[in-house]
């Protein structure tokens, strides 16, 4: 039963992914919109450590094997560490902000403010995206982790 639960919160997500790339073009839009590519990272964490909860699963289901107490250590570290590289690309991005708009302003120049406004812009949308990405794997993760270890102690 614990693996079915996994799988459908898999695909769910999977979906949802789908759904908002489709209508809204939201997966496009972080992909092009996060110059630190740490998105790219916390989504290959993400994928790696839910397949391996999927993995755990299907042993328990399939095999009636147990796991070892400390198994599972990784994965929270996992969980945990997605949300800690969303912060860091908040960082990056703030630091993004203030190193390369503010080296050589003109505020005389109009077209200057222009460019001044489009890299506040394009760092602030680093530091946002990678913190909403961070903490929506996190708490996925977490959700799907605390499913299998409810199924190990049930």
């Amino acid at each position: 039963m614990i693996f079915w639960k996994w799988w459908t919160s898999f695909i769910c997500v999977g979906l949802t992914a789908a759904i908002i790339e489709y209508f809204v073009g939201g997966v496009s839009y972080i992909w092009e919109n996060d110059s630190s590519y740490i998105t790219s990272i916390i989504t290959f964490i993400f994928l790696f450590t839910s397949l391996r909860i999927g993995y755990y699963s299907y042993i328990l289901r399939s095999y009636d094997r147990s796991l070892k107490e400390n198994e599972l250590e990784s994965s929270w570290f996992q969980a945990d560490a997605v949300t800690s590289l969303g912060m860091i690309g908040t960082v990056i991005g703030f630091v993004m902000v203030l190193t390369s708009a503010f080296a050589e302003i003109d505020v005389e120049c109009t077209s200057c403010m222009t460019t001044l406004v489009s890299d506040l812009t394009s760092g602030m949308g680093t530091a946002l995206l990678t913190t909403l990405v961070g903490l929506i794997a996190s708490v996925i993760l977490k959700f799907q982790l605390v499913m299998l270890e409810r199924n190990i102690d049930a």
